[in-house]
C-alpha cells in the first residue's frame, strides 16, 4: 500500500473514531447558516451534516494535507466569504493533524507487533538450541530455525575458525551443492554489513539454484568470523522486515555459538589440566621417593616446579659395592617439552651410572652427552648438570660440572664458595669438556647443588635473590642438618619473593658430611 493510500484510509479511521468531534463541527456550521458540511475522500463522501440528504454543491472546499499530500477535503455549502474560508482551512489543518497522529500511532503499533514477533522468534530460537553443547549440532539447529522464522527455503551457517578449516552447515542438507557453497562463502570474507540479493548484482552472481539470498555477518570475538546465509524467500523477495529479523537472529546465533565455543574451550582446558596434573604426578614419581642411607653423609633433596611440570631433576644412585653417585640437572625452558627432556636426561644418567664399570663422573657425563646430543640439537635445547661421587674410605667427593650453577661448597670452619663449571651444557657440543675435580669431604663439610631457580628468584621489585644471599645462608646454616638447610633455603626464597610468582623450577640437593 502506498503512503497516500495509507493516509487516506487513516482519514476514514479518524472520521469513524472521532465521530462526535465531526458532528460538533457540522452542527456548528449548520447553526451558523450553512446548508451542509461534509468530509470527502477522492470524490467519496465519508460523513455529512445534516445526514440523509443530498448535499448541494459546495461553496467552499478546504483540502486536508498530510506531508504535503492531499488525503481528503472539507466541504461547506450555503455560505461563503474570506472569514468562512479561513475557518474551514483551520478545521482542515486540525483534521490533518489528527490523521498524522493516527498514522504515527499505527506505525508505533506495527513496530510493537513486529518487536513482539521478533522476541517470540528469538525465544523459540533460544529454546531450540539451549541444550546443544556440540558446535555442529548448534549450527544445524540455528540454520534450521533461522530458515523457519524468516520463511526461507533454507539457510547456511558458515564459521571461520582461526586455526582450522571453515565449518559450513546448511538446512536442508541438500540446499546447496559443494560448488555453490564455494561460490557464496567468499562473500562473507568481503562483507562487514548485510547483503540482500533478490537477483544477481555486479560481482555477486547467484548460483543457479538460488533465486534470492540474504547474508548477515556474525561477529564472534576477534578470532572467528561467521555468517548466516538465508536462501530463497518462500513468498517473494527479502525485504526490510526480513533483514531486521535476520539481524536479530544472527545476534542471538552469535551469542549461542560463542557460548558453545567457550564451553568446548573450558572442556579442553580441563582436559589439559588433568593431563598436566597426571604428568606432574608421573614426573614426581620419576624422582627418588626416599633418601638413601649413606655412611658418612646426611642427605636431603627436593624439587618444586614453576608449572605443573618442569625441567629440573635430581637423582640419588646407590649400588652395592660402588661409590654413592648423585646428580642435579636443569633442562632449558619450562613446561611439557622441558619435562620430557628432563625424564630422558635423568634416565640416561642413571643408566650410565649403573652400567659403567668405573663409573667416574667425567665418564658418565661424556656418555650422557653422546647419548643425548642429537635429541637436544633437534629441538634446540640443552641441559646443565652436576654429577658428584662420594668415596667414604678416603672422605673425598669427586664431581664434574657441565655448565651448572649454583653449586656451593663449604669446608667445616671455613667460608662457603661457588664451584664454577668447566664444561659446556649437555647438548651444546658433540663431546663433553667437563673434567673430574676432587674435594675433601669429611664430617662438617657441606655441598649444596641447586638450580638457577634459587639464584634467579625475583621479588616484587624485580630484584634477583642472587649468589651472595645463597652464600650467606650457607655460612649461617652449615652446622645444621641437611633437611634443616634445605627447608631454610626454600623458606628464604619464598620470603624474598613476597608473593611474586615463581618464575623457574627450584631444585636442591644438600650433602652434609657426618661421622660414619
Amino acid at each position: 500500500m502506498s503512503e497516500t493510500s495509507n493516509q487516506t484510509s487513516n482519514l476514514a479511521a479518524v472520521v469513524s473514531s472521532r465521530r462526535p468531534l465531526f458532528k460538533s463541527l457540522g452542527e456548528a456550521w449548520l447553526a451558523g447558516g450553512a446548508h451542509a458540511f461534509g468530509v470527502w475522500n477522492q470524490g467519496q463522501l465519508l460523513a455529512q451534516w445534516p445526514a440523509n440528504v443530498i448535499q448541494p454543491s459546495a461553496d467552499i472546499v478546504a483540502p486536508i494535507r498530510v506531508g504535503g499530500k492531499m488525503v481528503g477535503e472539507l466541504r461547506v455549502a450555503g455560505c461563503s466569504g474570506p472569514a468562512i474560508e479561513a475557518r474551514l482551512n483551520a478545521e482542515a489543518q486540525l483534521v490533518a493533524q489528527l490523521v498524522s497522529l493516527e498514522s504515527e500511532l499505527e506505525g508505533m503499533t506495527a513496530e510493537l507487533i513486529e518487536l513482539q514477533d521478533q522476541q517470540l522468534a528469538l525465544y523459540e530460537l533460544t529454546q531450540s538450541t539451549r541444550n546443544h553443547l556440540d558446535l555442529d549440532q548448534t549450527l544445524h539447529s540455528l540454520s534450521r530455525e533461522a530458515a523457519r522464522l524468516v520463511k526461507a527455503e533454507g539457510a547456511l551457517l558458515a564459521l571461520s575458525l582461526s586455526d582450522k578449516q571453515p565449518l559450513c552447515v546448511q538446512y536442508p542438507d541438500t540446499l546447496l551443492n559443494r560448488d555453490d557453497v564455494a561460490d557464496v562463502y567468499p562473500w562473507l570474507q568481503r562483507r562487514e554489513r548485510e547483503l540482500v540479493l533478490n537477483s544477481s548484482q555486479g560481482n555477486f552472481k547467484l548460483p543457479r539454484s538460488v533465486r534470492s539470498l540474504l547474508l548477515i555477518p556474525i561477529g564472534i570475538r576477534d578470532s572467528y568470523r561467521a555468517g548466516l546465509f538465508l536462501i530463497n524467500k518462500q513468498d517473494g523477495i527479502f525485504n526490510a522486515p526480513d533483514v531486521k529479523l535476520a539481524r536479530a537472529i544472527a545476534d542471538q546465533a552469535g551469542a549461542q555459538i560463542e557460548n558453545v565455543l567457550l564451553y568446548q574451550e573450558t572442556l579442553e582446558q580441563a582436559r589439559l589440566r588433568t593431563e598436566l596434573n597426571l604428568a606432574a604426578q608421573i614426573q614426581l614419581q620419576l624422582l627418588p621417593q626416599r633418601i638413601p642411607r649413606i655412611p658418612g653423609l646426611d642427605l636431603s633433596a627436593r624439587s618444586r616446579p614453576a608449572l605443573q611440570v618442569g625441567g629440573d631433576f635430581y637423582d640419588l644412585i646407590q649400588q652395592p659395592g660402588q661409590p654413592f653417585v648423585f646428580a642435579v640437572g636443569d633442562v632449558s625452558g619450562k613446561g611439557m617439552s622441558a619435562a620430557l627432556l628432563m625424564a630422558m636426561s635423568r634416565t640416561v644418567i642413571r643408566s650410565r651410572a649403573n652400567s659403567l664399570a668405573t663409573r667416574s663422573p667425567d665418564e658418565i657425563m661424556a656418555r650422557v652427552n653422546e647419548d643425548l646430543y642429537d635429541d637436544f640439537t633437534e629441538v634446540s635445547m640443552f641441559a646443565t648438570a652436576f654429577i658428584g661421587q662420594y668415596h667414604q674410605s678416603r672422605e673425598e667427593l669427586v664431581h664434574v660440572n657441565a655448565g651448572h650453577s649454583p653449586v656451593i661448597y663449604c669446608r667445616a670452619g671455613e667460608q662457603p664458595q661457588l664451584l664454577e663449571a668447566d664444561g659446556t651444557a649437555i647438548g651444546v657440543l658433540p663431546i663433553s669438556l667437563a673434567e673430574n675435580h676432587a674435594l675433601p669431604f669429611g664430617p662438617g663439610d657441606l655441598l649444596i647443588a641447586a638450580t638457577d631457580g634459587f639464584s634467579e628468584a625475583r621479588n616484587p621489585a624485580d630484584e634477583l635473590f642472587g649468589y651472595d644471599r645463597l652464600l650467606q645462608l650457607a655460612a649461617e646454616l652449615h652446622e645444621k642438618s641437611a633437611q634443616h638447610i634445605s627447608e631454610a633455603l626454600f623458606a628464604a626464597v619464598d620470603r624474598f619473593g613476597a608473593g611474586h610468582p615463581q618464575d623457574d623450577d627450584q631444585t636442591l640437593v644438600v650433602v652434609k658430611g657426618v661421622a660414619a
